[in-house]
C-alpha cells in the first residue's frame, strides 16, 4: 500500500506544479491586459480579479498542505517500517482526491473563461490536470 500511495503523492505534486504555474502566469499577465467592453486597461487593477487570484492562491495553497500531510503520514508509516492501516490509507486517498480538485480549481479561476473560447497557454495546463 505504501508504494501505491508513493506514486499517488507523487502525480498530484505534479499537478499541484502545473496549478502553481497557471496561477503565476496568469499573475504576470494581469497587469498587461484589460477587460474586454470595460474601461479597465490593467486586469491587476481590479478588485474582482484580485479576489479570484487570491481564492485560487488559497485553493492551491490548501492543496499543498493537503498533500504535506500525506506525505507526512506516509514517512512516519516508512520510518517505522509499518503497513498503512486502513484509516490512514483512506485519508491519504481523501487528501490527494481533494488537492487534485482544488488545484483544477484553481487553474480554472485562474483561467476565467469558458472552455470554447480557450486559445492561450492555459488550455495544455487545464487538459493536463483534468
Amino acid at each position: 500500500m505504501i508504494v501505491v500511495c508513493a506514486l499517488f503523492t507523487t502525480g498530484i505534486s505534479t499537478i499541484l506544479g502545473l496549478a502553481r504555474g497557471a496561477l503565476e502566469h496568469f499573475i504576470e499577465r494581469a497587469p498587461k491586459k484589460g477587460i474586454a467592453m470595460t474601461i479597465h486597461r490593467s486586469q491587476a487593477k481590479v478588485g474582482h480579479i484580485q479576489y479570484k487570484v487570491g481564492l485560487a492562491a488559497m485553493k492551491v495553497e490548501s492543496a499543498h498542505l493537503h498533500i504535506n500531510r500525506s506525505i507526512d503520514i506516509l514517512e512516519n508509516y516508512v520510518q517505522r517500517g509499518e503497513l498503512l492501516n486502513q484509516e490512514d490509507f483512506v485519508r491519504i486517498q481523501t487528501d490527494i482526491g481533494y488537492a487534485a480538485m482544488l488545484c483544477s480549481e484553481a487553474v480554472e479561476i485562474a483561467d476565467g473563461r469558458k472552455r470554447r473560447q480557450r486559445n492561450s497557454g492555459f488550455e495544455q495546463i487545464i487538459a493536463n490536470i483534468s
